[in-house]
């Protein structure tokens, strides 16, 4: 993996912004995801009442995590991703001096307590971050990109043919987390050092399924009692010889 070429420090607020936009909407998708089947046992009756949807919906976070987590942890030469992102930083680590922090930030009335704190940064934590989202170095890496290469963004034959074992699987819900965690944690570094803010892995609305399924809950108790109504009212009438 190699740096990406920069024109100007935009561009690399420009790349950054990319990345943290991947690393927030698979975060949202995958506690959405997490939500819903946690949800299970507490709306089982509601989510059988349309399992298909339900299912599909579940699934499709999922999926869309994975997307987003193979877009992240891309290994290509050239592809914007976590790993370019670090050899990129560390190939220009003067975009971090102070002076530039303070010009970047010069309409923040608190520019100078912010500046206190601006650092470069370090040799070790470049190394430990371009480890943790290597393939090379790192297992849960190379499990996610198993899934993107031979199953998400190409289609192998051999796993179609079952000659080779299909890594859909390979990640579990702990996985993940970590994968995810990992990505946040990169991304708001960085992006701390460079512009003083970070990005919040959530969204406002995130429990709307809540409000959902509570309609799908009102709507099945309002069904079920016009149901035993109309049985006990059939009950009752008197049948007619």
């Amino acid at each position: 993996m190699a740096e990406i070429p920069l024109t100007s420090e935009a561009a690399f607020d420009t790349l950054l912004t990319s990345i943290a936009e991947d690393a927030v909407t698979a975060s949202i998708h995958w506690r959405l995801c997490k939500d819903l089947f946690a949800s299970v046992p507490e709306f089982v009756s509601e989510l059988n009442d349309s399992p298909a949807f339900w299912s599909l919906t579940m699934n499709a976070h999922r999926e869309v995590t994975l997307f987003r987590l193979g877009r992240l942890y891309d290994q290509q030469r050239g592809a914007l991703s976590l790993r370019s992102l670090v050899d990129t930083i560390a190939t220009n680590r003067h975009l971090f001096d102070v002076d530039r922090f303070r010009e970047r930030l010069k309409g923040n009335p608190f520019v100078d307590s912010l500046a206190d704190a601006a650092r470069q940064p370090d040799e070790a934590t470049l190394v430990q971050d371009a480890n943790s989202v290597s393939e090379e170095s790192d297992p849960l890496v190379k499990k996610l990109l198993a899934i993107r290469n031979r199953v998400l963004a190409h289609r192998d034959p051999r796993v179609v043919l079952g000659t080779v074992a299909d890594p859909s699987q390979a990640l579990d819900p702990l996985d993940m987390d970590k994968l995810l965690e990992r990505a946040s944690m990169v991304v708001n570094r960085y992006s701390s050092m460079f512009r003083a803010g970070t990005h919040a892995m959530w969204m406002f609305g995130g429990d709307d399924w809540k409000r959902v399924l509570g309609h799908v809950r009102d709507d099945l108790t309002a069904r079920r009692a016009k149901l035993a109504a109309e049985i006990a009212r059939a009950e009752d009438t008197p049948r007619t010889a």
